[in-house]
């Protein structure tokens, strides 16, 4: 036998198998059980009207500002995202007067 390796017998290593299969099998029921309570958070949450705009995300491609105007500072960028919506949502509903007056 060279010296630092180490052997398993079949025992031992079923032993380790087994111990590990267990640690696993715990992980996975105790983030399930998580899942659970966070689940229930959230519906408490809903029923109860306090969601904030924090909860959800939105992925828009092609940021129409570029990073030199808000210089990494993500709450000029949320500002300035934010008006930029804005002035689309103003325009799409000034559209869509026109459309119900024709």
């Amino acid at each position: 036998m060279l010296a630092g390796t180490w052997a398993l017998t079949r025992e031992q290593a079923s032993v380790l198998i087994v111990s590990l299969d267990l640690a696993i099998i715990l992980i996975f029921a105790i983030s399930i059980f998580r899942l659970r309570h966070f689940e229930k958070l959230t519906v408490n949450d809903i029923k109860h009207g306090s969601l904030w705009i924090d909860d959800f995300s939105v992925y828009i491609s092609g940021i129409p500002v570029s990073s030199d105007d808000y210089q990494n500072n993500p709450e000029l960028l949320k500002a300035m995202i934010a008006t930029h919506l804005e002035n689309i949502l103003q325009n799409e509903l000034q559209v869509i007067g026109e459309m119900e007056e024709s």
